[in-house]
C-alpha cells in the first residue's frame, strides 16, 4: 500500500467512523 492509498484509505475510515457516530 502506498503512502497516498494509505491516506485515502484513513480518510475513508474517519468518514465510516464519523457516519457511524
Amino acid at each position: 500500500i502506498s503512502p497516498e492509498d494509505r491516506t485515502a484509505i484513513e480518510e475513508e475510515l474517519e468518514r465510516t467512523a464519523y457516519r457511524q457516530r
